[in-house]
């Protein structure tokens, strides 16, 4: 799957019954290698857009930044369709965390 996605083989790329981490691994590795026609088709099968490797660091924004110019369309397709950066969803959950860790300081124990 992924291999489809990373050479931007649409032809070969999913039908509806393949598992959702395939179609996001294909999805991520199409970023990877600046397909974005291949990453549109997997996104629109049902690719989560911020899927992190468990053999590699970063969502396939992160990845797609990391490489050379030819990334730079789907870099910027990325970001208008909402991807974030691993460290960016990192933030977001310290800070969603912080922001229950004050509430549950500030709000009385319902079992009072």
């Amino acid at each position: 799957m992924w291999h489809a996605g990373a050479l931007d083989r649409i032809d070969d790329l999913p039908v509806p019954e393949i598992d959702p981490e395939q179609i996001s691994q294909g999805f991520w590795h199409a970023c990877v290698a600046g397909q974005r026609r291949a990453a549109e088709h997997l996104l629109r099968a049902g690719a989560d857009l911020n899927w992190e490797p468990n053999y590699a660091h970063g969502t396939a924004l992160d990845a797609a930044t990391g490489l050379g110019t030819r990334q730079d369309i789907v870099i910027e397709w990325l970001q208008s369709i909402g991807a974030r950066s691993a460290q960016a969803r990192s933030k977001d959950r310290m800070a969603r965390d912080q922001r229950k860790g004050i509430a549950d300081s500030i709000l009385p124990n319902p079992r009072w």
